[in-house]
C-alpha cells in the first residue's frame, strides 16, 4: 500500500488530496512518524533525537521509525517499537513497557525519538 500511495501522491488533484487530508483530521505526520507538510508547505516537527545519539537512560516516545528498508521496519515493529511507544534508552538496547529490547541491526539509524 506504501508504494501505491508514493503514486498516487504525484496523481492525485489538489481537491481530493484536500478531502483526504479533511477526512483523516490533517495530521501532522504519516503513520510511520514522518512529517505531512502543510498546504503552504511548512512543516511541523517536535523537538527529536536519533536512537543512536540518545544517551544511556533517555526516556521518550518513539516520533518516526524510517521505513525506507521494510525487512528492518518490520523488525523493529516485531520488537514492540512503533510511532507512540514509550522507551528508556538502556547501554546496549532499549526498555519497552519495563521490559529489556535487542534491537535488530540497523535500529538506532532509523528510529526518532522525544528529545
Amino acid at each position: 500500500v506504501h508504494d501505491e500511495a508514493e503514486v498516487l501522491e504525484h496523481a492525485v488533484s489538489d481537491r481530493m488530496l484536500d478531502k483526504i487530508d479533511d477526512r483523516l483530521g490533517h495530521p501532522d505526520v504519516d503513520p510511520h512518524g514522518d512529517a505531512i507538510p502543510r498546504p503552504d508547505g511548512t512543516i511541523r516537527r517536535p523537538p527529536f533525537v536519533l536512537l543512536g545519539d540518545a544517551d544511556p537512560a533517555h526516556e521518550g516516545r518513539v516520533l518516526r521509525v524510517n521505513d525506507a528498508d521494510p525487512l528492518l521496519l518490520r523488525a523493529i515493529t516485531a520488537c514492540g517499537i512503533d510511532v507512540g511507544t514509550s522507551v528508556t534508552v538502556l547501554p546496549d538496547g532499549l526498555e519497552v513497557d519495563g521490559s529489556p529490547v535487542e534491537l535488530p541491526e540497523g535500529a538506532a539509524e532509523a528510529v526518532w525519538l522525544t528529545a
